[in-house]
């Protein structure tokens, strides 16, 4: 481009300042994949490398972001992508999908969430509907006796799904519900939502 062509001279008056605009920014892109010496020497980058790699630095990020925050403690146990979720697409009903969030994030006010604000130590935030067992997420999903007639459904259809089923431990059925059953289990966790609210709000 002309030297003296508005967009060029906009343009270097920007890239000589380089601080708190358009091509700082850039800069801090390219530094972030290694790539500065190509704003230095004004050289022409292969975007679809540059969107790959920022891509791929930001996913990396994500899960070392992700696996710090305790909160995230069941989350982390069967989110292993940086993509948006079948349910949150397909989840016509707000309430429904509200309730898959909030379970699969840790935010669900079940004794584990509303433990925290009584300051009830982690380890003493028991179901107080059947066994004392902590009531977290795993426990609502695979134990509570409080749910059996709804998670017999679920685990009846997983069985259709996965004859290896049964063999799962723990942590391998969690998983499997929340990303292959997603829809089933959705169902089973709005079932029992609704039951845990008539028993402990009536």
């Amino acid at each position: 481009m002309d030297e003296n062509r508005l967009t060029k001279r906009i343009f270097n008056t920007d890239y000589s300042s380089c601080h708190d605009n358009w091509c700082s920014k850039t800069l801090k892109l390219l530094q972030d994949i290694n790539s500065s010496d190509s704003f230095y020497l004004k050289q022409t980058l292969n975007l679809t490398y540059v969107e790959n790699t920022l891509i791929e630095n930001f996913k990396t990020k994500w899960k070392c972001d992700i696996a710090k925050k305790t909160k995230l403690r069941t989350y982390v146990t069967f989110k292993k992508e940086f993509e948006t979720e079948h349910y949150v697409k397909h989840c016509q009903i707000r309430t429904n999908r509200s309730i898959m969030a909030q379970f699969r994030l840790g935010i669900l006010p079940i004794k584990i969430e509303t433990g925290r604000f009584k300051n009830i130590p982690a380890d003493q935030r028991f179901c107080e509907t059947c066994t004392p067992e902590i009531e977290n997420e795993k426990h609502v999903l695979l134990k509570c006796t409080l749910y059996e007639i709804e998670r017999d459904t679920l685990f009846r259809k997983a069985r259709n799904c996965n004859t290896n089923f049964d063999t799962l431990n723990e942590d391998a059925i969690f998983s499997f519900l929340m990303t292959h059953l997603w829809k089933s289990t959705n169902k089973f966790l709005v079932d029992a939502w609704h039951i845990r609210q008539n028993i402990m709000y009536v």
